[in-house]
């Protein structure tokens, strides 16, 4: 009975800290705004889609492709993989924001970053708009941590 109740305490100590001593931040950087191109390039991109460089027909590559292009990312170098987005059509609750994709990403000290990309459509391709993103990071108090160092009485 007393090792179940000194471990009780410990695991509710444990649970206390981690609760109560856990700080989340969220870090909105700076949008990127994209300049509308015009009737001439929209022209360019279309005769290229209609010769077969059929990329920019498709809305998550198009979102893929301007990260990669305005904004500093781990996974610059990485190919391009559509599961890895999401593309939102219509949002009733932006509805001034349009169609946009977004992508998520989480880095080795678990800091988690969200991208959305802002576009429209002009035919048969999709163009950006807007670049966003902001971070996410959670922070504990390691006053409970059994692995960091003992406390001092």
């Amino acid at each position: 009975m007393r090792i179940w109740m000194a471990g009780g305490l410990w695991a509710s100590a444990a649970m206390l800290g981690a609760g109560a001593c856990q700080e989340r931040r969220e870090i909105d950087f700076p949008d990127v705004n994209i300049p509308e191109p015009g009737a001439a390039q929209l022209e360019v991109w279309q005769a290229e889609f209609e010769q077969g460089q059929t990329w920019r027909g498709d809305p998550r590559r198009v979102a893929h492709e301007e990260i990669r292009l305005r904004v500093e990312v781990p996974w610059k170098g990485e190919p391009y993989d559509p599961s890895k987005y999401e593309f939102i059509e219509r949002n009733p609750k932006h509805p001034d924001w349009g169609s946009y994709i977004v992508r998520g990403y989480t880095d080795r000290s678990r800091r988690a970053f969200r991208y959305r990309v802002k576009i429209a459509r002009h035919g048969d391709i999709w163009y950006a708009r807007q670049v966003s993103r902001y971070a996410t990071a959670e922070w504990q108090d390691d006053f409970f941590d059994t692995d960091g160092p003992p406390m001092v009485r």
